[in-house]
């Protein structure tokens, strides 16, 4: 039996290193990197965004039987604004992080790199001006995706002509505030005309374009079966000792806060929470994760009759708790374990599926409150949905089944650690 064990976990050390270098060109890709540091940068927005509406929640008659906190409902207009000028403008904050990001990562200077990606984005989404006002609907999650375009598309361009030097060239002897104000002057001039003529001369709403075509293809991406592929997605990455969050982050992190926040924008609006457009949002993310795949394990080291078991689970769980699942994963580890792989795989997403059926089915309110990821589950589950109770039942369904999915794999690799020992204790009584 211990020679079959350690040839699975030679091959999995093979199979490892193949999949090192794919994934690390992967997860390195600029693109993917800058897209993750942008929203990492807009998520405090967010949650911000969030408590206020949270709060302007708590001051309303959602259940009519009154408001929870009725000395709250005096400040529901004041709390309304807060949160309408951080989550509905989501995608200008966008602009800025993602133009900083692009500087860091090409070493453009950063001053010019964020008054580019938010002019750009403001003359393609603003076609006139009516009675001194402006349309800013399309500064929500609806013009985030543009947003994001138009940065990109502006900062490669202005990066290109720094290359060739298409720029009015200054002194050295200038400080270099003014140096790159002056030398950036061309670039921005071509840039904006660009995006002006785009919206102004032609007419063309890019915005409402990209929400009439592309917008229902995104939407779509909104299922069971592609939240499910995912979840065994990001812990297969785990699974091999990469962040399977940080990789895959480039590319769901837009997805997961729009849908968010065109759940909150919608439930600002009026809509019944029940009937919130999206079920697939980063707290239903946050609350079967870890549950599954860290806390049912940590049950099982708990009970394990290997002592060492027991030390790791109580080392980590603190941590867990917080779904912060490092410690477990790099010190059991599950990385690499050919016992313990296949179930932390599995068992989040079994437990996507069942919570994102169960807030399909109507059993659960859909998320539109985010919170810090460091936020325990159980609050998260509670806070997200509205103050739905169901939802600390969903957390607590997504543990059940992480120790049932754990239960045969745990049980035996339990026994060969205990056999790892036996050997090991009759070993040591030979040489005494």
């Amino acid at each position: 039996m211990d020679n079959s064990n350690e040839k699975s976990g030679g091959k999995m050390e093979r199979l490892a290193e193949r999949l090192i270098e794919p994934l690390g060109k992967f997860a390195n890709n600029k693109f993917l990197l800058i897209m993750r540091d942008s929203f990492m940068a807009v998520t405090p927005v967010i949650i911000i965004g969030s408590i206020f509406l949270l709060i302007s929640t708590l001051g309303q008659d959602l259940s009519g039987n009154g408001p929870l906190i009725p000395q709250l409902s005096n400040f529901s207009e004041s709390l309304d604004v807060a949160y309408g000028l951080t989550m509905n403008f989501t995608a200008l904050y966008v602009c800025i992080t993602v133009a900083l990001a692009y500087s860091r990562m090409y070493q453009i200077d950063q001053m010019s790199a964020a008054v580019i990606g938010l002019s750009s984005f403001l003359l393609l989404s603003i076609g006139q001006i009516e009675d001194e006002q402006i349309d800013v609907s399309s500064f929500s999650a609806n013009g985030m995706f543009v947003a994001i375009v138009a940065v990109f598309a502006a900062m490669s361009f202005y990066r290109f002509c720094l290359n060739k030097n298409i720029r009015i060239k200054m002194p050295s002897s200038l400080p270099p505030a003014v140096g790159n104000a002056f030398s950036s002057l061309l670039p921005m001039l071509i840039i904006m005309l660009f995006f002006w003529s785009i919206r102004s001369l032609l007419n063309v709403n890019l915005v409402d374009a990209f929400n009439s075509f592309l917008q229902p293809i995104i939407n779509a991406g909104d299922n069971i079966f592609a939240f499910t592929i995912y979840k065994a997605a990001n812990n297969f990455l785990w699974s091999f000792g990469v962040n399977g969050s940080g990789m895959l982050g480039g590319i769901f992190k837009p997805l997961e806060a729009q849908w968010l926040l065109d759940n909150a924008s919608s439930f600002a609006s009026g809509t019944a929470i029940a009937e919130l457009p999206h079920i697939w949002t980063t707290p239903l993310n946050r609350m079967v994760t870890w549950t599954s795949a860290a806390w049912g394990l940590i049950f099982w080291l708990f009970v394990s009759k290997v002592k060492y078991h027991k030390i790791i689970g109580a080392a980590a769980a603190p941590s867990a708790f917080f779904s912060i699942a490092e410690p477990l994963i790099f010190s059991l580890p599950v990385m690499l374990n050919p016992f313990l792989m296949i179930p932390c795989i599995l068992s989040p997403a079994i437990a996507g599926f069942v919570a994102y059926l169960a807030t399909m089915l109507g059993f659960v309110n859909p998320t539109f409150i985010d919170m810090p990821f460091v936020t325990p589950p159980p609050i998260l589950g509670f806070v997200s949905t509205g103050g739905d109770w169901r939802g600390v039942v969903i957390v607590l369904i997504s543990f059940l089944i992480g120790i049932l999915v754990y239960w045969p794999f745990f049980r035996a690799y339990e026994k060969y650690e205990m056999k790892k020992e036996q050997n090991k204790n009759a070993s040591v009584g030979e040489t005494v």
